[in-house]
């Protein structure tokens, strides 16, 4: 159903229908700015806080050495705020969010 959306924005839906947005741009920008981070950011989660050391360490197969604690300190807390931060700016979020932790001046 959606494929016909996309296919027609390209001739009978040529004019903007959502705001300056085609059919096919509103999918491509859901898509690129929200799914493909929201996704990356629950995989994340998920690997990094649910995802048992056991089976971790059988699927990345390194050892519980070196390599493996920097891996799990990756996964659980720099990759999951970096993906975040990349979604936040994507939807146009992180002016407010540098606003809110910008001290303020006083008068």
């Amino acid at each position: 159903m959606l494929g016909i959306g996309t296919v027609l924005s390209f001739n009978r839906w040529s004019s903007p229908l959502f705001g300056d947005k085609t059919f096919f741009e509103l999918l491509d920008y859901l898509t690129a700015n929200i799914l493909l981070p929201l996704g990356e950011l629950l995989i994340s989660l998920f690997a990094g806080w649910l995802l048992s050391r056991k089976a971790s360490l059988d699927e990345l197969a390194i050892g519980e050495g070196l390599a493996y604690r920097i891996w799990r300190v990756l996964a659980s807390f720099v990759v999951p705020l970096a993906v975040a931060i990349v979604f936040l700016n994507a939807i146009g979020l992180s002016k407010e969010v540098e606003r809110f932790l910008t001290p303020q001046q006083g008068p």
